[in-house]
């Protein structure tokens, strides 16, 4: 039966091709673009059966972005000379709305390509309609994923070019590399895409591989059209059409919201009393070298000291300088490495400030407040280049703090992290550093611990960077990286009544208390106690706890 029913198709002519005049107005201007209505039958579709491309209609989803391009672009809007090409352009009308909005805009250009020369031809007859409303207008042939000499792009457009599910993800990873080479620092991939057979999340994984975050686009009227032709802020299981916006990913993962705007200000508020910025430091502050490729970077205050007592485990190992150095590199964030010093008890609200940090869970290790003179340009640096190690710290730029810190990218573009961030992660294998500042006030915080699982996620979900053994690099620092072959510490058992010792603040000195509970914080025991003072302390690590002992 199905074999007649193909042979009865297959005698019925194609149906015709219509013309199709389609317009579009923007500031007051017309424009228009001659091509072919398409019609879906058998044969798949009645271009191809007369022999034309795809390219030669217009296509639906690129209203959403016409739209868009209109009514949301700040790019476009913002009064500077941009560049835009559009990939895939077929009859080229979304690259024309944006060149007319940019059309008194002078030193802007917009480029149309597409692969197939006789569509390159229609859009640039299009073009020549337009010509004297729109930028400067060009069509040239480019095929995605291949080299080209078109320079880079502040917009790059892309309207419903991704049908064929037999070459989705071939095509997704074709379209994302050339994405890639095109766009310019700080611009934006726009994507119009309608359900074909194709499933959106191939185009998002292809970005995403190439170091892309992509989100619906800010539309007035929603990124979502369903299959009424209504839109919506939200997909719904109508909808047919979206409006994808792709930007480049910064190589560090903001954490600003993860911290209390009072919490910042009391650091900075204390750091200012000390003296960090600009100002004499007291004499009781301890100043040590803050170190980077042998050279200084800047000065630090450390407010924790190394006691290497818990790594007995380690000091029987045969080790060389390399293996040393990995050692050390593993314990920074150890909270059982490092004891509060006379510079923690000068900056209480710091040490707090970190132990409240939500992705450490109370587990700190190392502390340190750097400082950068006037117009000191520190000195670039990878802190390291070990695969199996991934650092597990933040770094903190409190309020007042005028350091322009950057993170180098796999592309070797300086990204300076924007004022509005705090607090930030960042794989420190990137090399990373600070620009000058005329000012004394260049101050940040590092502080080393252990993260907490949901952390390590975020990172992982972030994709900052690819973990070389997946997120279980990261779970098994809980306890030591694997090259240090650690036994797990023995940890004295405590109940609630316990008669004990225990050192104020993470602090070093021994004080009578008693247990009130015990905690698992992810994994990791913690201890509440009351001191026969009758000041209670929330999860103390079992390190600066110790049992009573009888006389």
């Amino acid at each position: 039966m199905a074999a007649t029913c193909a042979a009865i198709v297959d005698d019925e002519p194609p149906e015709p091709l219509r013309p199709q005049k389609t317009c579009y107005e923007v500031n007051g201007v017309t424009l228009s673009v001659d091509g072919y209505a398409y019609r879906q039958d058998p044969r798949g579709g009645n271009l191809s059966a007369h022999g034309k491309a795809t390219g030669e209609a217009f296509w639906p989803a690129s209203r959403l972005l016409m739209d868009h391009l209109v009514r949301d672009c700040e790019l476009l809007k913002d009064g500077r000379p941009r560049r835009v090409v559009e990939l895939g352009c077929g009859l080229g009308l979304a690259g024309l709305v944006a060149a007319t909005m940019l059309g008194a805009t002078k030193g802007s250009e917009c480029v149309l390509t597409d692969g197939d020369a006789g569509v390159v031809a229609r859009a640039r007859a299009s073009a020549n309609n337009a010509r004297g409303h729109t930028a400067p207008v060009s069509c040239v042939e480019h095929r995605w994923g291949e080299p080209h000499d078109l320079g880079r792009f502040d917009v790059v457009l892309a309207a419903e070019v991704l049908y064929d599910p037999d070459v989705a993800l071939e095509s997704s990873n074709a379209l994302a590399k050339s994405c890639d080479s095109l766009l310019a620092d700080g611009g934006v991939v726009l994507v119009a895409f309608e359900r074909r057979g194709v499933d959106l999340q191939v185009l998002i994984d292809a970005f995403a591989a190439f170091g892309f975050d992509g989100a619906p686009a800010p539309c007035t009227d929603g990124a979502y059209e369903d299959i009424f032709e209504e839109r919506q802020d939200e997909p719904s299981m109508l909808w047919h059409r979206c409006l994808m916006s792709f930007t480049r990913r910064p190589p560090f993962v903001d954490l600003t919201d993860c911290v209390s705007e009072e919490d910042l200000a009391a650091v900075s508020e204390e750091l200012g009393a000390l003296g960090v910025f600009g100002s004499e430091l007291g004499e009781d502050v301890d100043v040590s070298v803050f170190a980077a490729e042998s050279q200084k970077y800047g000065d630090a205050l450390e407010l924790a000291d190394r006691d290497t007592s818990c790594w007995c485990a380690d000091a029987f190992v045969s080790r060389g300088p390399a293996d040393d150095f990995k050692l050390c590199r593993a314990h920074r964030g150890d909270p059982r490495t490092w004891r509060p010093n006379a510079n923690a008890t000068a900056l209480p609200a710091v040490s707090a400030f970190a132990r409240r940090l939500p992705c450490f869970a109370g587990r700190v290790g190392k502390i340190a407040v750097i400082l950068n003179g006037r117009n000191d340009a520190g000195v670039e640096h990878a802190d390291h280049a070990l695969q199996d190690l991934v650092s597990e710290f933040v770094w903190v730029r409190p309020p007042r703090s005028t350091k322009r810190f950057y993170v180098v990218d796999s592309r070797g573009k300086k990204c300076e992290v924007p004022p509005s961030c705090r607090v930030l992660w960042f794989d420190d294998r990137l090399k990373h550093g600070i620009f000058p500042v005329d000012d004394e006030g260049q101050v940040s915080i590092r502080i080393d611990g252990r993260f907490c699982a949901a952390f390590r996620e975020r990172i992982r979900r972030d994709g900052t960077f690819a973990f070389e053994e997946g997120p279980a690099v990261l779970a098994a620092q809980i306890n030591g990286p694997p090259f240090l072959k650690q036994r797990a510490a023995a940890t004295a058992s405590f109940a609630a009544g316990d008669a004990v010792e225990a050192c104020f603040g993470s602090g070093s000195v021994w004080y009578p208390a008693t247990v009130l509970s015990t905690l698992d914080r992810e994994g990791m025991p913690m201890i509440v106690v009351r001191y026969d003072e009758d000041d209670e302390e929330e999860e103390l690590e079992p390190c600066f706890v110790r049992k009573t002992t009888l006389v």
